[in-house]
């Protein structure tokens, strides 16, 4: 972290239960803060000995509204405590969209090797979902609570594909034997 930090790179990610640490000062947290479920603001320095930091950082620890309770490291000391946890809601919600596209959508890696080829393969493939999804919907395969395209209908849409090919290679080779 003491190299990202140098690097002048912003990060906001999740404490270790283990880590050591010492503090070396507290900031005051805001009526209105707590409200929001911030529980402290705390200035440390992670490591201890001959391992510890050469710079501070924040540790943020707040708790949801589901009960957990949440600590954050940074090194943005310019930020609201609340924005510090809303920031990190926002990276996760990025996360968890990854999570989507690889293991529901199986875009493993993108097709693209530039930047825009990746974004590209993104939107391709969300599009490509979304029209399976009203397609779906259209027959009346698809109801409300559904998550993903019956197999059963993207079973149906492979075999009239395969069916438009396979009598288009036909044509083909008889054009090709005459």
């Amino acid at each position: 972290m003491d190299q990202l930090i140098e690097g002048k790179i912003f990060f906001i990610t999740r404490m270790k239960s283990d880590a050591s640490f010492r503090v070396v000062g507290t900031k005051r947290v805001k009526r209105k803060q707590r409200a929001m479920g911030i529980i402290s603001d705390q200035i440390i320095r992670l490591g201890s000995g001959a391992s510890e930091m050469m710079h501070d950082v924040r540790l943020v620890i707040f708790k949801a509204e589901d009960g957990k309770v949440y600590e954050y490291l940074t090194n943005r000391f310019d930020l609201a405590p609340t924005s510090i946890a809303c920031l990190y809601k926002a990276r996760w919600s990025i996360e968890l969209f990854f999570k989507f596209f690889k293991r529901t959508l199986r875009g493993v890696r993108p097709l693209g090797r530039s930047e825009v080829g990746a974004e590209i393969h993104i939107l391709l493939t969300l599009m490509c979902d979304l029209l399976l999804k009203l397609m779906a919907k259209a027959i009346g395969q698809w109801s409300p609570g559904m998550r993903h395209v019956p197999v059963k209908f993207l079973r149906s849409i492979r075999d009239y594909i395969l069916a438009i090919v396979s009598h288009r290679l036909q044509v083909l080779l008889a054009q090709a034997l005459l």
